[in-house]
């Protein structure tokens, strides 16, 4: 079956309508640019931003984000209607954000940073990323920001005493303590490939899935509102459209109709008299015979 929103159904669809615009209208309507999640992991390289996004997109946590090479520092794929974006915060200090970053944010339905508490406090290019989001028109990082504590086992029993030292940090950099989320990649894969769920509940990324779902569906209602608000009016303008070039691709058929049943009964008629010419010529000719 055509799909309604191929080339071809909706450039056939424009040649019947008088105000073709409304298609490209419900058209963007149906399927907004905003339709797509966007999530933003943050976070030095070797921070565990791969491990974590490859959890949270693949169910096997062996590995469904793949980041394409060590010199890009924003990479992006999209993976079952969530874009993820892995951004590598440079070493020595963030001065200002990519292009590809600033861009982003404004969209970003949430932000991640990754921090390895392996290394102790938030270091110098983490807090300069943090104060960089303040800059960002459009982003709000009271609802939108997260800490991902990616630990090792070995790390555990200090988390807790570091915790507060690393809020303490983000408070005084943007004033406010975001939610937070420690997680073990390690544990995580232990209880999947070893099918122990119970390594998998205690490695913290069924809290993170939790959380995407949540906002997938926060955001699959806002969409479905803003489609609503903005689509009734277009909606019926378009079936309107469509309405009428019905009835007046009816009415073409109906005279076509007409205009056949007229030829044919012309041609009918010239059949009959053409053959009562030959049968009248066909009798004179046995008579002078």
């Amino acid at each position: 079956m055509e799909d309604v929103f191929s080339e071809v159904a909706v450039a056939r669809l424009k040649t019947y309508i008088s105000q073709p615009h409304l298609v490209d209208q419900f058209a963007a309507i149906a399927n907004p640019d905003d339709a797509v999640m966007n999530i933003l992991v943050a976070g030095h390289r070797r921070a565990g931003k791969g491990a974590l996004l490859n959890a949270l997109t693949d169910a096997s946590g062996t590995g469904s984000f793949k980041e394409s090479g060590l010199d890009d520092a924003v990479v992006s794929m999209e993976i079952k209607g969530i874009c993820y974006t892995s951004y590598h915060l440079p070493e020595n200090g963030v001065s200002e954000l990519p292009a590809a970053l600033t861009e982003l944010l404004p969209k970003a339905d949430h932000l991640m940073l990754v921090h390895d508490p392996g290394v102790g406090h938030l270091r110098r290019s983490e807090l300069d990323f943090l104060e960089r989001l303040k800059e960002i028109s459009g982003f709000d990082p009271v609802s939108r920001l997260s800490l991902v504590l990616s630990h090792r086992e070995a790390y555990e029993t200090i988390i807790q005493d570091l915790l507060g030292f690393i809020l303490q940090q983000i408070d005084e950099s943007i004033g406010l303590k975001p939610r937070v989320f420690m997680v073990s990649y390690a544990r995580y894969l232990k209880g999947v490939l070893l099918d122990k769920p119970a390594f998998t509940e205690r490695s913290g990324i069924p809290d993170l899935q939790q959380m995407l779902s949540e906002l997938m569906n926060d955001r699959s209602l806002r969409v479905a509102g803003q489609i609503g608000d903005s689509g009734a009016e277009v909606v019926a303008r378009l079936r309107a459209e469509i309405d009428a070039a019905i009835d007046k691709r009816k009415a073409e058929m109906q005279r076509l109709e007409e205009h056949l049943d007229k030829t044919w009964s012309a041609l009918v008629g010239d059949m009959e008299r053409l053959s009562a010419k030959y049968e009248e010529r066909l009798a004179a000719y046995e008579a002078e015979k």
